[in-house]
C-alpha cells in the first residue's frame, strides 16, 4: 500500500512539473518553437524563461549526438550547444517541418556550432536556398519571411556525398503584422547584422526585453554612449525595436564599416530616438551617407519624429545594392549643429527577391498522403525542390512546381493504390509495377495528361475501367500479371500499347463476359450434328495450325539443321513479328541501300509490304558477340516500351543470318547533325536541349522503370536516332546488361565493352558496371551537344596527341572562357542560363568517381528546366512552341558574336567538382 501511495505521489509530482513547464511555456513563449537539436529530453532555460523541446515532433530524420567542443556563441543558450542532430543519410535532403499560421510573418533562427572537420552543406527555407553553412567557424542563420502554407520547411542539403549535415538549435518566432514589410512582396530577408549601438560588445538584448526574441548585440563603435531611464515610445517604427535597445545610443562622428557581401541587394534600417532632453529640433542635425552617396541630409530626429518628439522611436530604412564587401556608412554633423550625430540601433538584411515557390499545393498534399499510406515518411521537405524525391520528377508551370512523374516501381508497396494519386493532374507517367498492390484500379479519370501507366506484376483485382483507355493522352498501359477480370475495354483506332497478359480471368477478345456465357450455353444445347460439324471444324483448324507451324519452322529456323540451335532461354514476346529472309530481300530490294554500319553489322533501308519504312540491321557474322547481342537486343526490345526508345518491329534467324528490323529514322543519328560531312546545317540550341531531354528520359526509363534495371553500356551520339520531328530515341541495346537488384549489390562485374571516348573510367579500371556508367557516357553526349565536336579529337598544340572532350572543356571552364567551348555554329542564339544548366549537369555527369555523379532522374530534371528556359526564349524569337525544328532548313543562327553578360565570370560560377 505504501508503495502504491509512493508511486501515486511520484506520478502526481511529475504531472505537476509537466503542468508547471507547460504554463511557463504558454506564458513565456506564445507561438514560439524552441528545438534543442540532438537533445534526448526537454530543457527549461530560466535565463530567458523558455522551454526547449526535442527534435522528435518536427523531424523523423537524423540521429542525436553529443558535442564536447567549447561554447561558440555567448548569446545562444549553452545547453543547445552541447548536442547536435546529425543527418548521415541516405537522403541528401533532411528537413524539419514547423507548424505555422498561413500569411503570418516569422523569424526563423538556426544555430550551427563549429565542427572539425567542417562538413559542407546548404540550408534551405521552404524551397529556397539561403546559404552554405559556415560549419568551420559556426553559424547562426536568421531569416524573416511570410508563411504561405500551414507548415514551414527548414532543410539541410548535403553538397558532398561524404559530408554529414548537422544542426544544434532551431527557433521559430512569430512577428506582428507590418514588421519588415518587404516580406509582403514575397521576399525573404537574411539577417546580416543587428546591433545595439548604445551597449558594449558583450551586451545581449533578447526575450523577454524583445518580445519577438530578436538578438541585439552591443557594438564597440568609437564615440560616446548616452542613456536614459525614461521609457521610449515605439512611435511609428513598424519593426518595433525593443525599448531596452532604444534607451541608449552612441554619439558618432565619421564612418562605420558593416561587413556586407558584394553585388547583393540589402534592406538597411537605422533606429533613432532623441533621448537627450537638452536637444531641440535644430540643435542635433546631421547627414548620413552610404558608400559616399547621401542617404538623409540635414536630418533632425525631433523634426522627423513630428509631434511625438523626445523619447520616441524613429525608423529610417533603405534598400541598397552593395558594391564592395565593406560598406562605408558615414555620419557627419551639419555645420551649425551643436549636437553630434547619434544612432541607437541598426539592422541589415540580404534581400531574396527570387524566392522559389513550393510545389503546387494539391500536388504536395497528394504526395504527403502517398507518403503516409506507403510509409515513405523518411522523404522530407518539398517534393520538388531543391531537387525532387528520387521517385518523382517535376516540371514548372504557371501554378509553380508540378509533379510530372510518379515512379514507385519495386518499392515493396502493399495495399490498395492510393486514391490521392488522382489529384496529381499534371502527371504524365506512373510506374507502380513489381509491388504487392491489391484491390481495384482507382478512379484516375481526371488525369487528362497521363500518357504512361505501369501497374504490372501486382495483385490488382476488378475490371479494367473503360475510362482508363479513354484517357486522351494515354499511349502505354501495362497491366500484365495481375488478377483482373471482366471484359477488355474497347479503344477503337486509338494508338495504344497495352499489355494485359497474365490476367487469366480476363474476357479478352469479347465485348462482354455475358457473350462467353451465352456461347457456352448455346453450345450445350446444340444437337449431335452440330457437335460433329464443330469437331470436324476443330480438326481442320488443328491441321491448318500444324501445317503453318511446319512452314514457319522451315522458314525461320532452318539454321537448326546445321547444328546451330537457338538458346532455349530466349523466349520473345509475341508482339515481335517474325520475318523470312525472302521478305526482307524484297523489302530492301536485295539490301541495296545501306544507311549505316555498327558493330553488329550493316544497316539497310527497307519498305514492308504495307508501306511501312524500316531499318534492317544484318549481322556481319564477324563479331563473336553477334549471337549473344542478337538475343539480348531482341529480348530487351520485345519487353520494353517507351516513346524515347527505339521500337523493334521484328527479327529473322534463318540460314546463319541474324536480322533485326526497326522503325526507320529519316533524320539519322544525333552525331550526323553535330559534326562530320553530313552536319551541313546546324541544330539550334532549342532543338539540342530537347533532344538531350528525350534521350535522358529513355535512359531514365531503363534505369528506374524496368525491373530489373537495364544498363545500356553503349550510350553515344550515334545511338541516339531522330524522327522526322527531331524527337530522339535511344537505340542499339546489343551490349545492355540487366542490373542486379539484390540488397547490398551495387554493381555488375563484367568485361569492359563500349565505345572509346564514352567509357566510364571507373568502369574501365574496375570492370564494375553500374547505372552511373551510362550517366558518364550521357555526360559526354551532352558535351558533344554543347561543343559540336567528337568525344576524342586531336590536340591543336600537339598533333600527335589525342584529347577527350572533357580534357578540352575543363580548362576552358576553369578559365571562364565559354566562347572556346560552345559550338561556333550556335553563335549567341541561346539562353545563357539554359546553356549553363546543361554544361553543369554534363560536367557533374563525367566526374571520375561514380558516387559524385547524379542519377538519370536528376539529369532529366535539370534538362527539363534547361529546356523550359530555352523554350521561353525561343518563343520570343519565333521558333516552334514545342522547341523542335520541323526540318533542318528551319535552323537559323544570328551572326553576332557571343559575349558573357552575366554579372559573375565563368570561373567564379563554375566550381570543380560539383558533386550531388
Amino acid at each position: 500500500m505504501a508503495r502504491i501511495l509512493s508511486t501515486m505521489s511520484l506520478s502526481a509530482g511529475l504531472i505537476s512539473m509537466s503542468v508547471f513547464t507547460l504554463v511557463l511555456q504558454l506564458n513565456a513563449q506564445p507561438g514560439f518553437i524552441n528545438i534543442d537539436c540532438g537533445a534526448n529530453a526537454p530543457n527549461h532555460d530560466t535565463s530567458i524563461n523558455m522551454t526547449w523541446t526535442t527534435d522528435s515532433e518536427y523531424t523523423t530524420a537524423g540521429i542525436n549526438a553529443v558535442d564536447e567542443s567549447e561554447t561558440a556563441f555567448f548569446y545562444i543558450p549553452a545547453h543547445t550547444q552541447n548536442t547536435i542532430r546529425k543527418f548521415p543519410g541516405p537522403r541528401n535532403k533532411s528537413c524539419y517541418m514547423l507548424p505555422v499560421v498561413r500569411n503570418k510573418t516569422y523569424l526563423v533562427r538556426a544555430g550551427f556550432i563549429p565542427q572539425n572537420p567542417p562538413p559542407e552543406f546548404d540550408i534551405f527555407i521552404e524551397a529556397t536556398r539561403i546559404k552554405t553553412v559556415d560549419s568551420f567557424n559556426g553559424d547562426v542563420v536568421e531569416v524573416v519571411l511570410k508563411a504561405t502554407r500551414d507548415d514551414m520547411y527548414v532543410c539541410l542539403v548535403r553538397t558532398d556525398p561524404s559530408d554529414v549535415p548537422y544542426i544544434s538549435s532551431l527557433e521559430l518566432r512569430p512577428l506582428d503584422p507590418g514588421m519588415y514589410a518587404l516580406v509582403e512582396k514575397g521576399y525573404y530577408l537574411l539577417r546580416m547584422d543587428r546591433k545595439n549601438f548604445g551597449a558594449d560588445k558583450l551586451s545581449i538584448v533578447r526575450y523577454p526585453d524583445d518580445p519577438f526574441d530578436r538578438i541585439w548585440l552591443g557594438e564597440n563603435a568609437p564615440g560616446t554612449t548616452i542613456n536614459t531611464t525614461q521609457p521610449v515610445a515605439p512611435g511609428s517604427a513598424s519593426n518595433k525595436p525593443p525599448m531596452a535597445v532604444m534607451m541608449s545610443a552612441k554619439l558618432l562622428r565619421g564612418s562605420q564599416y558593416p561587413p556586407w557581401l558584394a553585388n547583393v541587394d540589402y534592406y538597411v534600417v537605422l533606429y533613432f530616438a532623441e533621448i537627450d532632453a537638452r536637444m531641440n529640433s535644430t540643435s542635433r542635425r546631421f547627414d548620413v551617407s552610404l558608400d559616399s552617396k547621401p542617404w538623409v541630409v540635414d536630418f533632425s530626429i525631433l523634426l522627423a519624429s513630428g509631434s511625438s518628439g523626445l523619447f520616441t522611436t524613429l525608423q529610417v530604412e533603405k534598400t541598397y545594392a552593395a558594391i564592395a564587401q565593406v560598406t562605408n556608412l558615414t555620419f557627419n554633423p551639419c555645420v551649425d549643429s551643436t549636437g553630434l550625430p547619434m544612432l541607437n540601433a541598426y539592422e541589415s538584411y540580404q534581400i531574396f527577391e527570387e524566392v522559389q515557390g513550393r510545389t503546387f499545393l494539391p500536388d504536395a498534399m497528394a504526395i504527403e498522403n502517398i507518403k503516409q499510406q506507403y510509409n515513405l515518411s523518411d522523404w522530407s521537405g518539398d517534393p520538388c525542390f531543391p531537387y525532387p524525391y528520387n521517385w518523382l520528377a517535376c516540371t514548372l508551370d504557371s501554378s509553380g512546381p508540378r509533379i510530372s512523374t510518379l515512379n514507385l516501381a519495386s518499392m515493396n508497396l502493399s495495399g490498395p493504390i492510393a486514391t490521392s494519386i488522382a489529384n496529381l493532374t499534371a502527371v504524365t507517367t506512373i510506374w507502380m509495377s513489381n509491388n504487392l498492390l491489391s484491390g481495384p484500379i482507382p478512379d484516375l479519370s481526371q488525369m487528362k495528361s497521363l500518357s504512361h501507366l505501369g501497374l504490372q506484376h501486382n495483385s490488382l483485382t476488378g475490371e479494367i475501367p473503360q475510362w482508363l483507355v479513354d484517357l486522351p493522352m494515354l499511349q502505354e498501359l501495362f497491366l500484365q500479371d495481375n488478377h483482373l477480370e471482366g471484359s477488355v475495354p474497347k479503344f477503337g483506332n486509338k494508338q495504344l500499347i497495352m499489355n494485359i497478359s497474365g490476367n487469366d480471368i480476363l474476357c479478352e477478345g469479347y465485348h462482354s463476359c455475358e457473350e462467353i456465357s451465352d456461347r457456352t450455353s448455346a453450345y450445350r444445347k446444340s444437337h449431335v450434328l452440330s457437335i460433329v460439324v464443330e469437331t470436324l471444324g476443330c480438326l481442320l483448324v488443328l491441321m491448318a495450325i500444324y501445317v503453318i507451324y511446319r512452314l514457319s519452322r522451315n522458314r525461320c529456323n532452318r539454321h537448326m539443321e546445321s547444328g546451330k540451335k537457338m538458346d532455349k532461354q530466349h523466349s520473345f514476346q509475341n508482339h515481335t513479328q517474325v520475318f523470312s529472309l525472302r521478305e526482307l530481300r524484297v523489302a530492301s530490294k536485295n539490301f541495296s541501300k545501306k544507311i549505316g554500319e555498327g558493330g553488329f553489322g550493316p544497316v539497310y533501308y527497307g519498305k514492308l509490304a504495307d508501306g511501312q519504312e524500316v531499318a534492317i540491321k544484318v549481322s556481319n557474322g564477324i563479331s563473336k558477340q553477334g549471337q549473344s547481342e542478337f538475343f539480348t537486343e531482341v529480348d530487351l526490345l520485345s519487353r520494353i516500351h517507351h516513346k524515347n526508345l527505339v521500337s523493334l518491329i521484328g527479327y529473322c534467324q534463318e540460314k546463319d543470318n541474324q536480322t533485326l528490323i526497326y522503325e526507320y529514322f529519316p533524320n539519322g543519328s544525333l552525331r550526323d547533325h553535330l559534326y562530320g560531312p553530313s552536319a551541313t546545317t546546324p541544330l539550334s540550341w532549342n532543338t539540342r536541349v530537347h533532344i538531350a531531354l528525350d534521350a535522358a528520359q529513355g535512359l531514365e526509363y531503363l534505369h528506374l522503370a524496368c525491373r530489373p534495371n537495364i544498363i545500356h553500356r553503349d550510350v553515344k551520339s550515334s545511338n541516339i536516332l531522330l524522327t522526322d520531328r527531331m524527337e530522339a530515341k535511344v537505340s542499339d541495346f546489343g551490349l545492355s546488361k540487366l542490373a542486379l537488384q539484390a540488397e547490398g549489390v551495387s554493381h555488375i562485374s563484367t568485361l569492359v565493352k563500349g565505345t572509346a571516348g564514352y567509357l566510364d573510367p571507373e568502369y574501365y579500371i574496375s570492370q564494375k558496371l553500374t547505372v552511373k556508367s551510362d550517366v558518364y557516357s550521357f555526360g559526354v553526349v551532352l558535351l558533344e551537344l554543347v561543343c559540336g565536336r567528337p568525344p576524342i579529337s586531336m590536340s591543336l598544340s600537339n598533333p600527335n596527341k589525342k584529347l577527350s572532350i572533357t580534357e578540352v572543356v575543363r580548362p576552358h571552364l576553369q578559365a571562364g572562357n565559354l566562347q572556346e567551348i560552345v559550338d561556333p555554329d550556335l553563335r549567341s542564339d541561346f539562353s545563357l542560363e539554359s546553356m549553363w544548366k546543361v554544361i553543369e549537369i554534363a560536367m557533374t555527369s563525367v566526374e571520375p568517381k561514380e558516387n559524385h555523379r547524379p542519377n538519370m532522374q536528376e539529369v532529366v530534371q535539370e534538362l527539363r528546366e534547361a529546356a523550359a528556359i530555352e523554350q521561353q526564349r525561343s518563343a520570343k524569337v519565333g521558333l516552334r512552341s514545342d522547341g523542335r525544328q520541323s526540318n533542318a532548313s528551319e535552323v537559323t543562327a544570328r551572326g553576332d558574336a557571343f559575349t558573357d553578360t552575366s554579372q559573375e565570370s565563368m570561373g567564379s560560377r563554375y566550381s570543380l567538382p560539383s558533386p550531388r
